[in-house]
């Protein structure tokens, strides 16, 4: 619909605001994500925004949560193979995958691999 979701940060908060660039406003919070995170990686896909991995209050996250901006509902998705912060997620074929980024937040250990969150039903 035209509309920014605000949904990341360096502060672990979950919280979230929608922008609209044609009125140049920000409206009120939006619902909160399940698993608060910050250095996620976001993509769209159909309708929806999916938001992978990062490093939560209990540290480096394996989960996906999806966001419905229709109903304003975060809901949690099947995790990834192992956790992730620092990454980039790519939407290709209708399907979206999860590209390298760190392993560790203490070591910060490089991932060299690609992995298949979701596909668009």
């Amino acid at each position: 619909e035209g509309k920014f979701l605000s949904i990341f940060g360096e502060t672990i908060i979950g919280e979230n605001e929608e922008y609209s660039p044609s009125e140049n406003t920000w409206s009120g919070r939006k619902a909160s994500m399940p698993v608060p995170a910050k250095n996620i990686a976001v993509a769209s896909l159909g309708n929806s925004l999916y938001a992978t991995g990062g490093v939560g209050r209990e540290g480096m996250l394996d989960v996906t949560q999806r966001y419905d901006p229709s109903y304003d509902l975060w809901q949690e998705m099947p995790s990834l193979p192992l956790p992730r912060a620092h990454h980039g997620v790519a939407v290709i074929g209708g399907e979206i995958f999860a590209i390298g980024g760190e392993a560790s937040e203490v070591l910060r250990a490089s991932i060299n691999s690609t992995f298949y969150v979701h596909r668009k039903t």
